[in-house]
């Protein structure tokens, strides 16, 4: 998906005048902190003084602190006594603090283990879910599919449940292409080694031993060939996929509160298609004619995922997320099997490093999905809010320990936190819009869509009209006779599969004369541009926001080309 950078303007209307106030953003790091002790109770009654927090390696004063619990306190408390109400916005009391919950179905790998999943989640929500509380349901089949944006309508997270059950999980496919391209794969060496054998055989007949040649050694490179073909297949869609909990991620990053990200799947490889190769070298090492093939030569230059794991995980603590994992893979015994124990490992290190990362847990090898929702439930509902005034206030990624002075607790809080630019902020808000409507919007934006045009490759481009009221602009005066401002125009576009363009912008700085403002103030400003789509349905997000005083609007329309 492509977005065409073309910003002209068609008209322009604005306030005669308006009165402007700078205000200095006072920036302080927010982290929630789950503390246990040995048994994995919830540690409660912990003041500032118990935590020690280093950014970047430094220690880091304790300005904001509230617990969420029975023993919650209700106010915020500073570690140095220094009131700090003046510069800094007290933390909301605990029993008002909003909980999201976002669960992520991965219906393409999960098995029937999906079933006992499900049950466990409804079993959650019914004893758990608190009023306000919001809920979103998604669904991944090699497609994303938003079951249920965010809500807190318990029946329409009932209906979103059961829609979910109606499809069958397609982990059994999954792996049913997995045999197939392992048996097609050995079917293929055996027909080179047969033709090998043949081809020795026929060295035989009448030639003198002086003249034979040598016996030509069975080829596995075509077999290896499906092998690396299948893993490039597997790799775009764990793409996909990663897309799509990319958008998901960024559809919570406005949201205020607790933020949970529960996964189930059962299949997230650090390398794609590994699997592969090991299925079909333990096949072959098992036979006494091709004990040399090894896969260690051959998947060694499959690439890793490990980065775009990496990627997500500090998506996740930039928008304030808590991961937690479920891999709910079938019940296989790997600990006397080195090529099922690679297998396993393969999925179980990335999901354990999205958990562990984030703040959150992972459950593997076993079937009590209870217990690990039960986690979440004691998680959402008894933790420390720490807040600290942030040293670096340069965009970028910063490391985050979080521990308590007492050794015999354990503490789980996000590794990482991500300083964003004003324009990243803006940004992450048009491209969440894309995923689910905006819920605030300063600023009336009307989005019309044109006459699309086909191009080449199965491309579109796509006229859209982007109509903002005349006060959405702030001027403010620049010498005797001019009145000056500005605005942006941010624009994404993202597929039903998840995926997502980049965050496009065009700034537009305002210069005229005090004689012209009065005659166009009841006329609207109309912002032309185009896109370019691919065939199928989109969704295209836009984003304006007044450059003076900082006011935006978001909308959104489905295009289907």
């Amino acid at each position: 998906m492509m977005l065409r950078r073309l910003f002209p303007i068609l008209l322009f209307a604005f306030p005669l005048f308006a009165q402007y106030t700078e205000s200095i953003e006072v920036r302080v790091t927010n982290v929630d902190v789950v503390v246990t002790d040995r048994s994995g109770k919830p540690v409660t009654g912990l003041g500032p003084e118990d935590f020690v927090i280093l950014e970047d390696g430094k220690p880091q004063t304790i300005t904001n602190h509230y617990e969420v619990g029975e023993a919650a306190m209700a106010a915020t408390t500073t570690a140095t006594g220094e009131d700090v109400h003046e510069s800094l916005e007290p933390a909301a009391p605990a029993p008002t603090r909003k909980r999201h919950f976002l669960f992520f179905i991965d219906n393409y790998s999960l098995t029937f283990e999906r079933n006992g999943v499900m049950k466990s989640l409804r079993g959650f929500l019914d004893q758990n879910l608190q009023d306000g509380d919001d809920v979103m349901v998604v669904m991944w089949d090699r497609n994303l599919s938003v079951v249920q944006p965010f809500t807190s309508d318990k029946a329409a997270i009932a209906a979103a449940l059961a829609k979910v059950q109606k499809v069958g999980p397609h982990g059994a496919m999954l792996e049913s292409e997995k045999k197939r391209v392992v048996d097609l794969a050995w079917e293929t060496y055996l027909a080179s080694l047969s033709l090998s054998q043949s081809t020795s055989h026929s060295f035989g007949n009448g030639a003198s031993s002086a003249n034979q040649s040598p016996t030509p050694a069975p080829d596995p490179a075509s077999a290896l060939s499906l092998a690396l073909a299948y893993s490039e297949e597997a790799r775009a869609l764990q793409r996909q996929l990663f897309d799509a909990m990319h958008a998901m991620l960024t559809s919570m990053g406005s949201l205020e509160g607790r933020k949970v990200f529960v996964f189930a799947g059962a299949y997230m490889p650090d390398v794609p298609g590994l699997e592969i190769f090991e299925r079909f070298s333990a096949k072959a090492n098992g036979s006494n004619s091709a004990a040399f093939i090894t896969t260690d030569t051959t998947s060694s230059k499959l690439p890793s995922h490990h980065e775009e794991i990496a990627k997500i995980s500090r998506h996740a603590n930039a928008e304030g997320v808590t991961m937690y994992t479920i891999f709910a893979e079938d019940a296989v015994d790997v600990r006397d099997d080195p090529q099922k124990y690679r297998e396993y490992n393969n999925s179980a290190g990335p999901m354990s490093a999205l958990a562990d990362l984030t703040g959150g847990t992972m459950l593997t090898k076993s079937s009590n999905y209870d217990a690990m929702f039960e986690t979440v439930a004691r998680d959402a509902s008894s933790y420390y809010s720490l807040g600290y005034r942030s040293n670096d206030n340069k965009p970028g990624q910063h490391a985050i320990v979080v521990k308590t002075k007492d050794p015999a607790y354990t503490v789980r809080s996000r590794k990482s936190y991500v300083v964003k630019s004003a324009d990243e902020r803006i940004g992450d808000r048009v491209a969440a819009n894309v995923v689910q409507p905006a819920q605030e919007s300063e600023i009336e934006v009307k989005v019309a869509v044109g006459e699309t045009k086909k191009q080449a490759r199965g491309e579109f481009l796509v006229p859209i009209d982007v109509t903002i009221p005349p006060s959405a602009v702030t001027l403010l005066q620049d010498g005797d006779t001019t009145m000056a401002g500005g605005f942006t125009v941010y624009i994404a576009a993202g597929t039903m599969r998840g995926g997502m363009s980049a965050v496009s912008k065009r700034e537009q700085a305002i210069r005229i004369p005090k004689t012209n403002v009065a005659q166009l103030t009841a006329k609207p400003l109309v912002f032309h541009t185009e896109v370019l789509l691919g065939k199928g349905e989109s969704i295209v997000s836009i984003g304006v926001v007044d450059r003076i005083s900082n006011s935006a609007g978001y909308a959104r329309v489905v295009v289907k080309t």
